[in-house]
């Protein structure tokens, strides 16, 4: 269609004129039909199934930072929600917001995001608070699960590229550290009761090829972490025949996503980041010296 304007100048425009039952090409089957695709409705009525399945049979939620994106729950008898960007002071908050009662095993993996990046400089002495604070916080609130009769897992940071800078290379082993004695204190409180408290390990061997980015672990990856998590949890507490085989999809497909629930600085939930007057990193502009991976650490 053409429509000539006053000024002479011609508009071009095409249109697609369709009507209700019209056949079309449909991808998933790869052939034409009318109405909705058979494929397409077969795919809707199983995930109903599974949903209303895992209602019954589900004990165990997993929160966690963006790391968990690509997470296919659909595959697991577990409910995974998923904070992009979260620190473990946001993981410890978003617990508030999650109905726990209705689980038996609660996953934690967070840490990745209190190690700054690299365009930040921070007090070494204010960070480990700021991280010590975090850390009792979520221990506090695990600690009041595990009373219940809950079962706690907790997961160290992995060796990704991010933490491997010679001003970080030794935060995140604090981290774990912290992690490690976390266990040990939550052991000690609920002694005598029949709740399990585990950590979850990364392996030392990971290397570039694990990640799909400087924090982030790839699909393979996020397979071997849910394998690490079934051998703590159970095989047959976490899995069942009626789920989907692919324990991977398509990233923030089948997740419960949420932004960080608090400060970003600080985690607090009484102000906003623009309100936060925590001091314990700023912003720079980036260094060799600092930021190149330090040379006397093995490469990744």
């Amino acid at each position: 269609m053409e429509h000539q304007i006053a000024e002479g100048n011609v508009i071009k425009a095409s249109l697609r004129i369709t009507y209700k039952g019209q056949p079309r090409f449909c991808r998933q089957c790869v052939s034409d039909h009318t109405g909705d695709c058979p494929k397409w409705i077969e795919k809707q009525k199983r995930l109903q199934e599974i949903k209303e399945q895992k209602e019954k049979l589900r004990k165990t939620i997993i929160i966690g930072d963006s790391n968990l994106k690509q997470v296919n729950s659909n595959a697991l008898l577990a409910d995974v929600v998923v904070s992009s960007g979260a620190k473990i002071g946001h993981i410890s908050n978003q617990m508030n917001f999650e109905r726990l009662d209705a689980y038996k095993n609660i996953v934690i993996l967070a840490g990745i995001n209190n190690i700054p990046n690299q365009n930040e400089i921070y007090d070494t002495e204010k960070m480990d608070e700021q991280i010590q604070t975090e850390m009792d916080g979520l221990e506090k609130k695990l600690s009041a699960q595990m009373e219940k009769g809950k079962n706690v897992y907790v997961t160290q940071v992995a060796k990704a590229a991010h933490t491997m800078s010679k001003r970080s290379d030794g935060l995140r082993e604090k981290i774990n550290d912290k992690y490690t004695s976390m266990i040990n204190n939550l052991r000690k409180k609920n002694k005598g009761k029949k709740a399990k408290c585990e950590l979850i390990t990364w392996p030392e061997t990971m290397d570039e090829h694990q990640f799909s980015s400087i924090k982030a672990i790839n699909e393979q990856s996020t397979v071997n972490y849910l394998h690490l998590v079934c051998q703590k949890v159970g095989d047959e507490t976490i899995c069942a025949n009626f789920l989907d085989s692919k324990l991977t999809c398509y990233q923030y497909a089948n997740v419960t996503t949420t932004y960080p629930v608090g400060c970003y600085k600080c985690t607090k939930m009484s102000h906003s980041v623009d309100e936060c007057t925590a001091s314990f990193s700023k912003k720079r502009q980036a260094s060799q010296e600092l930021d190149h991976p330090s040379k006397h650490l093995p490469d990744m």
